[in-house]
């Protein structure tokens, strides 16, 4: 575990896990869509997916606490996880524009 402040700890073998789950996703889709697809999110094409993702999380996030969706339910939880992880490969892509490692 690392202390972040006093109140927070964060394992990193969990941590570990995730980004494991982040990069599978992004060998899958990279599988399914092929390089291409990534050459229409250059630059702020990147951005507008990551602000896509964040809307949508917002939205399964406040029909949640209006009761709207069930938050017990699989499905609900296991898109609003999609979309977080999806928009952590997002900012992993546009890091890797920023740095020069993803070519058009």
């Amino acid at each position: 575990m690392v202390a972040l402040d006093s109140d927070v700890e964060l394992d990193m073998v969990a941590y570990d896990k995730v980004t494991t789950e982040i990069r599978q996703i992004a060998l899958d889709k990279n599988l399914r869509y092929g390089v291409e697809s990534l050459e229409t999110f250059q630059g702020l094409g990147i951005v507008i997916r990551m602000g896509d993702k964040i809307r949508r999380i917002e939205r399964m996030m406040e029909a949640d606490l209006k009761g709207l969706l069930r938050s017990d339910t699989d499905t609900h939880w296991e898109g609003l996880e999609d979309s977080a992880l999806d928009l952590a490969n997002y900012a992993i892509y546009l890091a890797m524009k920023l740095r020069g490692n993803l070519r058009k």
